[in-house]
């Protein structure tokens, strides 16, 4: 979806499948936010107080719910579009529509209600496992911060903003180190010769016990060093493209250098030798193979590091080219070793009938005026 609208945003539901978030939309803040409430009646709730058990966090937070806040995704094979909109600023109402295909052009059936999406749910016949909320991504910790940043530009008393970040900072980072110590210990469970060393620390059950004091010195030196290995990555990644574009750019430049050499010596040996029709193909054709082949001992292609050397004899041109870098030296000629181009013009010329003034007038106008039938 993401390639149709680079304004969406991905998120990952609890459940482990993927949402987006349109950051197109400009999120709106009424008269309603002004206090933190919610209500039985959906259309007058203007938060939502977010379950979030599985995050560790003790006080579930205010989650505003905010016109022009949209999420785009597939729900049981159909594709989706939720969005929260606005009743004259006085009431939320939501809005709902279901598609065929991906690129959302081929509408099936919409709604638009104040009643939290569950006619959106009851339509599609969704389970009661399945959360709006979550669909809606109202307990991503980025989320919630924010549409709680939003609500602060407008009321800046309601939310610490920096309070509630570090808060889901540390949920996060906590629901994290859980997942890793179970993931260690199921490793310990099946394997029947203890101890298992991983890192030099030893695993074991019932894991490791630290004071508050040693946890709290863990988890800012866990963050630390994970803020310095994204910043190690980016680095390498950027370092990559650089390398990648330089590569590209010298291999252009070099491509654009070799194909202006070969052009001037094609035009040096146009004018040094006065081939002319001496060769009986496209003469820059036959010459751009020639001064193109690589080096036979060193395989070299660089025009740049071979030094040329032409010569013409009636019909056989001989080219020597020289390799800088090896030395080594390839010659070229239009003749085979058993045949004269000359001599087999010449006498195809008088086995026809054409005597020696006809023929030279042939070669002449042919553009071959220094021949051996003279």
């Amino acid at each position: 979806m993401q390639t149709y609208n680079p304004a969406l945003k991905i998120f990952r539901r609890a459940n482990g499948g993927y949402m987006f978030r349109d950051t197109s939309r400009t999120l709106e803040v009424l008269s309603i936010h002004a206090e933190l409430q919610t209500s039985k009646e959906y259309c007058s709730n203007p938060y939502y107080r977010a379950i979030t058990k599985k995050e560790n966090i003790p006080t579930p937070p205010w989650v505003p719910l905010l016109p022009g806040y949209c999420v785009i995704g597939k729900l049981c094979g159909q594709y989706i579009r939720l969005e929260i909109q606005s009743n004259n600023g006085e009431h939320l109402i939501y809005s709902w529509e279901i598609y065929e295909n991906v690129e959302m052009s081929e509408l099936i059936y919409s709604g638009a209600n104040s009643d939290f999406f569950v006619s959106m749910k009851k339509y599609i016949k969704l389970s009661g496992e399945i959360s709006i909320p979550d669909v809606l991504g109202l307990r991503d910790p980025n989320i919630i911060y924010d549409l709680q940043l939003k609500v602060n530009s407008i009321y800046p008393h309601l939310f610490n903003i920096t309070a509630t970040k570090s808060q889901n900072k540390i949920a996060k980072l906590t629901t994290t180190m859980q997942k890793k110590g179970e993931k260690l210990l199921k490793k310990v469970s099946v394997i029947s010769q203890p101890p298992i060393i991983c890192h030099g620390i030893e695993i074991k059950e019932p894991g490791m016990q630290l004071t508050p004091e040693a946890t709290l010195a863990l988890a800012v030196e866990y963050e630390a060093l994970k803020k310095l290995e994204d910043t190690s990555r980016k680095r390498i990644k950027r370092a990559k493209t650089n390398n990648e574009y330089m590569k590209n750019l010298k291999y252009k430049l070099h491509e654009e250098k070799d194909q202006e050499l070969l052009n001037n010596w094609i035009q040096k040996t146009l004018e040094e030798t006065n081939i002319g029709s001496t060769i009986f193909i496209s003469t820059d054709q036959y010459l751009t193979s020639i001064y193109t082949q690589p080096c036979l001992t060193c395989h070299n292609l660089d025009l740049s590091k071979k030094k040329l050397d032409v010569h013409r004899i009636g019909h056989n041109l001989q080219i020597k080219i020289k390799c800088k870098i090896c030395q080594g030296i390839t010659e070229y000629s239009n003749e085979s070793p058993n045949a004269q181009f000359s001599s087999l013009a010449a006498g195809a010329g008088l086995v026809g009938g054409v005597n020696r003034q006809q023929l030279q007038t042939i070669f002449s106008i042919i553009g071959i005026t220094a021949q051996s039938s003279k």
